[in-house]
């Protein structure tokens, strides 16, 4: 039996939210320009939600809750300059500190454990070092291959972690994802409402042809911020088929975050949500039938429609058009007919420099336009673990919201460079770990908005 100290872990989200939501402002509206001065306001508020985990909660989780809430301000450089002049966010320098942290505590114990999902993360890492020796611009693609080699370390790093936390971690960590992107969506709102209401613009909002405008908050990308929110919303709605108690605000959140995504306009998200809860859903409401499981799919399917008219109201010229998705796509089968084995190389921001086009909308067949039959393979080990992994937990939240990200890398390219789905998928792993190696299995996951009562479990 699992015991859980509640004085030890019950962390203090009504804090988490406040500082978090300061720091959003902070990059938001920009009240001091970019420099030392900058990277010292948002330093100190960063300091202040660590010290407020460490006093009586391990640095561990205290790590891991930076990384998530910091995922919104993961594409900003740490002195405001443009990420792609300095790659240095406040995502990447936690990210690198949790890395840290496991290799200290490898080299104390003395011992390296080598999991399946290490030897998926090892397999992609060497795998598509092949494609970086023969790509067309070397400084592209060693950023590139940083990310893959990042996604990959810390992979191994959580599963040599994975004693340092239990269940209870991985629900605290999926109520941060839950609230970080209730914040974000609350800042696409401001942003919006400050733009029609008072024509003052900030953040990222960008008008498009067509009578589109997107509204990206302090996102760098519309596709990312959209599915983003939407994996916040399947959190939202596990939860609302979990949970007995506060189902209103379970519901309202889910609206809210689903009804945000669609509001960015970007058709990513509400598409990747409709897929992935027929495939997630569907086969556990089959199990067993009853008059709440049909009033709930009744729900989602009035949502669903409401959500696609939605859609088409903001893009009334380019609903289904294809954002040249098609085209992208058919280079990219050139490509591999003319490079099956090793692709084009790595380096997606020089990609259109060479190839006149974007690079594929779409994870898979991205990795084998330019890593080529090999490099893919790595990919496809790894992700095969990961959704195996994601399938089997017992965690519907987990659950829902691994598969939400994995369908939308399905429209939109690079995924692996996003930071939601890196801090998805070392929650898969680690809860894998934690079951694999403890055989204790709570009966469900308790998530609060803004609290969390511990749980004993056998």
């Amino acid at each position: 039996m699992l015991h859980l100290p509640m004085a030890n872990t019950t962390p203090r989200f009504k804090l988490h939210i406040l500082f978090g939501a300061l720091i959003y402002a902070l990059y938001l509206f920009n009240p001091v320009p970019p420099g030392l001065v900058f990277f010292g306001l948002s330093g100190l508020l960063w300091v202040i939600i660590f010290g407020l985990d460490v006093q009586g909660i391990s640095p561990w989780l205290a790590c891991l809750r930076l990384m998530i809430y910091s995922v919104p301000v993961s594409f900003i450089s740490l002195i405001g300059v443009p990420y792609g002049e300095l790659s240095l966010s406040w995502f990447n320098l936690f990210t690198l500190l949790t890395i840290i942290i496991g290799l200290w505590e490898v080299g104390h114990r003395e011992r390296l454990r080598i999991g399946w999902f290490s030897l998926g993360a090892i397999a992609l890492s060497i795998l598509t070092l092949p494609s970086l020796l023969i790509s067309l611009d070397l400084a592209s693609g060693v950023k590139q291959y940083i990310h893959i080699v990042s996604f990959s370390i810390i992979l191994i790093t959580m599963e040599n972690l994975y004693h340092k936390f239990n269940e209870h971690h991985i629900a605290v960590l999926m109520t941060d994802y839950l609230l970080t992107a209730c914040l974000t969506g609350v800042g696409v709102v401001v942003q919006v409402v400050l733009v029609k209401s008072f024509n003052q613009i900030y953040g990222d909002y960008r008008p498009y042809g067509g009578g589109r405008e997107t509204a990206n908050f302090i996102f760098s990308d519309t596709s990312f911020l959209a599915l983003y929110l939407a994996s916040g919303a399947g959190i939202a709605c596990a939860l609302l088929l979990e949970e007995k108690r506060r189902k209103w605000i379970h519901l309202l959140v889910f609206v809210f975050l689903l009804g945000v995504s669609v509001l960015t306009t970007a058709r990513t998200g509400f598409v990747a949500f409709v897929l992935a809860m027929a495939l997630v859903l569907l086969p556990q409401f089959m199990q067993r039938l009853s008059w709440r499981k049909l009033f709930i799919i009744s729900l989602l399917l009035i949502f669903a429609a409401i959500g696609g008219y939605v859609m088409l109201l903001l893009r009334p010229q380019g609903f289904l058009a294809g954002s040249g998705r098609l085209e992208n796509s058919q280079v990219a089968l050139e490509n591999i007919a003319s490079s099956p084995l090793y692709g084009v190389g790595l380096g997606v921001s020089s990609y259109p420099q060479f190839f006149h086009t974007e690079i594929p909308h779409n994870l898979l067949l991205q990795f084998l336009d330019q890593t080529g039959g090999i490099g893919f393979t790595g990919l496809l080990i790894l992700m095969a673990l990961l959704a195996i992994a994601a399938w089997r937990t017992k965690q519907l939240t987990l659950r829902v919201c691994y598969f939400i990200i994995f369908v939308g890398s399905m429209f939109i390219p690079d995924l692996l460079n996003s930071r939601f789905f890196l801090v998805c998928s070392m929650l898969v792993v680690l809860s894998a770990a934690i079951r694999r190696h403890s055989r204790t299995i709570p009966e469900g996951l308790y998530l609060r908005l803004v609290g969390h009562s511990s749980e004993s479990s056998g």
